[in-house]
């Protein structure tokens, strides 16, 4: 699991998209890869030596953001390992696409 930029979409500011980069080769030799946004930009300048750097605005709340994601990512990987499956980057972001649909699902709308 790595970080990378989307550098063909850009917004007004000019930061670009993060993304967790999956990746994993086949049995019959061909990579495998999927992307999970994260839902943080940033300036190309930001993202070093595979991670966020301190001079980012906003660094431990888009660290925190990213970690969560790693986590929950890596949990995955391990529950599927348990269980006797293959971790596959489309498998991995299926079951964690799956499993941020129901948290939103749970998680109360407060009215005000």
């Amino acid at each position: 699991m790595t970080l990378k930029l989307d550098r063909k979409s850009p917004n007004k500011k000019g930061e670009l998209p993060l993304f967790v980069r999956l990746r994993d080769r086949l049995p019959d030799g061909r990579q495998s890869e999927s992307s999970i946004s994260t839902g943080i930009h940033l300036l190309p300048r930001h993202l070093k030596n595979g991670g966020i750097s301190p001079s980012t605005p906003n660094f431990t709340d888009k660290t925190r953001v990213v970690n969560a994601i790693l986590d929950d990512l890596q949990r995955i990987v391990s529950e599927c390992v348990e269980q006797g499956l293959s971790p596959n980057p489309r498998l991995v972001k299926k079951l964690y696409e799956e499993q941020v649909a129901y948290k939103e699902e749970k998680t109360p709308q407060v009215r005000t």
